[in-house]
């Protein structure tokens, strides 16, 4: 029997050829097959990444399987992927802002550690690009009490830009972002992220 796990690498593998219609057809194939729901918000949001995809982009066709995902399991991780799609994808801050905050709200009503943690770094940056002091420190904050924590699902790297937005605040705000970015250095997988972390942390 096919597992989530097939269809995802081989869809994966089908956007990666550049075979957008295959890709569509594998996912469309495990919507309809499976019934576990986190199976299906899984490949839901697939489906939202393959219209992301710069050569295949349709936003629309996004947005319509986001929101899907959204109305059928609201959860943190979910309003973190809206959150992430209104940034990057739609360049509405201001609905990713939200997006971000509903995210950081769930995942700490939900113990997840994860999404709290890059969540407040998304909603971080735009609060530190609005000049909203009080959000950027606040998400500083949450970041911090979760860099020790004994959780290998948190994604660190998911911090630096938000660390590198800080450096150019100055004052108080860098000295915080650079001590916090020298700390998450150890932890960084990511052979680029890390090295911008250490950028961060050891910038003059």
């Amino acid at each position: 029997m096919t597992d989530v796990d097939d269809i995802i690498r081989r869809a994966t593998q089908a956007m990666c050829d550049q075979n957008f219609a295959q890709a569509e057809e594998i996912l469309q194939t495990g919507l309809q097959s499976f019934n576990d729901p986190e199976d299906h918000q899984i490949i839901l949001q697939h489906l939202a990444h393959l219209y992301e995809h710069p050569l295949n982009e349709d936003l629309e066709k996004a947005d319509v399987y986001l929101s899907q995902r959204e109305t059928l399991y609201p959860s943190a991780s979910t309003a973190l992927a809206c959150a992430y799609f209104l940034l990057y994808s739609r360049r509405d801050n201001q609905a990713a802002r939200q997006w971000a905050c509903t995210a950081v709200r769930r995942a700490i009503e939900e113990s997840d550690l994860s999404t709290i943690y890059s969540a407040s770094a998304l909603g971080g940056l735009i609060a530190a690009q609005d000049g909203d002091e009080v959000a950027t420190r606040a998400a500083m904050d949450r970041i911090e009490n979760l860099i020790d924590a004994a959780d290998g699902t948190i994604c660190y790297g998911d911090a630096v830009a938000f660390f590198e937005s800080l450096i150019k605040i100055g004052g108080d705000i860098a000295a915080k972002a650079k001590g916090l970015a020298q700390r998450i250095v150890p932890n960084i997988e990511d052979a680029d992220f890390r090295a911008r972390a250490e950028a961060v942390a050891f910038c003059k």
